[in-house]
């Protein structure tokens, strides 16, 4: 239908590719704005959760790629990094423990959200990381790993 209306009227072809220049302008605008925070660098947003799931799956965790090879979803909150979601990019050649050593010498909090990884705890924990359990937004109690700066 969307085609047969573009035929019938072309202008309306023009208006939505005008629509996605526009769209991609203000995106292009909003990631020059973007903080770009230590380690982790600038934040882009993350819209899967909510084209999939609805609006009310908006966590404000957004799209991370930082130079150590480490990339996810996080969210900064001044001196706090919460983490919701990691990958690095080649296994087992320290990209991880270098991308966490880095994040503690510049942030006061560090809170990794929704622990899946068995091994996960045992490893932070060398990191002096805690385990612990808290409440998300939606109201669900999650696994969480806290380090404080001492």
């Amino acid at each position: 239908m969307l085609v047969k209306s573009f035929r019938e009227n072309p202008e309306g072809a023009e208006n939505q590719e005008a629509s996605r220049e526009n769209e991609w302008a203000v995106f292009a605008a909003k990631m020059m704005a973007a903080p770009i925070h230590p380690v982790i660098g600038a934040l882009r947003p993350y819209r899967l959760a909510a084209e999939v799931l609805g609006e009310g799956a908006i966590t404000g965790f957004e799209l991370f790629e930082s130079d150590t090879g480490v990339g996810g979803l996080a969210k900064v909150n001044g001196s706090e990094l919460h983490i919701l979601a990691l990958h690095s990019n080649i296994e087992g050649v320290g990209q991880f423990r270098d991308f966490i050593a880095k994040c503690q010498q510049h942030y006061q909090f560090i809170r990794l959200w929704t622990i899946m990884n068995e091994l996960l705890p045992s490893i932070l924990a060398r990191y002096g990381f805690v385990s612990g359990h808290d409440v998300d937004q939606f109201g669900q109690m999650q696994s969480v790993l806290d380090w404080s700066k001492p």
